[in-house]
């Protein structure tokens, strides 16, 4: 885990490294003018895009707060990948930045895995509706594709990797319930049928019903999910 982190960090360099752990300490009041900043420092120009990569791959494996400011008023690291993910205009860059945000869903081992690589992932598609329902069903259509097609000579140990991960989600508190997409009128029927029948044919039963998630922000303004107008558009690398 510790030499990940180094290699992760080591990617994107000390400075940026910073930035970012800064940024989750940033009050949502104030994240607007942060990222207007962040955006002018880092995104402005195309190639550095790829870098994005890099850094969802950071705050999803090496940047994992304490509980005390995951409680806190602070911006959630779902929300952060949230905005970094509307500032693509390479469809392959934004694909691998996805395979990035869901690489560890593919082969989830509870036994030896962190749950918090996986809880961003799944706060920005339950946190993103229904506002940015859209947001939602993009990332969930594409963890579908991945079940399918990453590893086909694998396919079902992928597909109960997921299942897993999905099981731990909710076991923990992460959220409640699978019904919150399974259930969610504004997605595509195709993707919600797609989901039941992933988590039904693998071996895991998931909880219907379970305590209240344990992590604050869903229910905020979701304004920090915007596409960056007023600023420049423009395996993952460290998988």
């Amino acid at each position: 885990m510790l030499r990940e982190q180094f290699h992760l960090s080591m990617k994107i360099g000390r400075d940026l490294v910073r930035l970012l752990q800064d940024l989750v300490h940033v009050k949502f009041r104030h994240l607007k003018r942060y990222q207007t900043w962040f955006a002018k420092k880092f995104l402005f120009e195309p190639e550095r895009e790829t870098l994005i990569v890099d850094m969802i791959r950071f705050i999803c494996c090496a940047h994992h707060p304490s509980n005390e400011i995951i409680h806190s008023d602070s911006v959630p690291r779902w929300a952060i990948i949230g905005w970094l993910l509307s500032s693509f205009r390479k469809k392959y860059v934004e694909a691998n930045a996805k395979l990035a945000l869901f690489y560890d869903w593919l082969y989830f081992d509870e036994r030896m895995d962190n749950i918090m690589n996986i809880e961003p992932a799944m706060l920005l598609m339950v946190c993103s509706m229904p506002q940015y329902v859209g947001m939602t069903q993009s990332l969930l259509e594409f963890l579908l594709l991945l079940v399918d097609n990453y590893d086909q000579m694998h396919s079902y140990t992928v597909a109960n990797g997921v299942s897993l991960a999905f099981n731990s989600l909710v076991t923990k508190g992460v959220i409640n319930n699978v019904d919150t997409l399974t259930s969610c009128d504004a997605l595509s029927p195709f993707l919600k049928e797609r989901l039941k029948k992933l988590l039904s044919s693998t071996n895991e039963t998931l909880p219907h019903q379970l305590c209240p998630s344990r992590l604050p922000h869903c229910s905020a303004d979701a304004s920090h999910l915007e596409t960056p107008a007023s600023h420049p558009k423009h395996e993952p690398a460290g998988a």
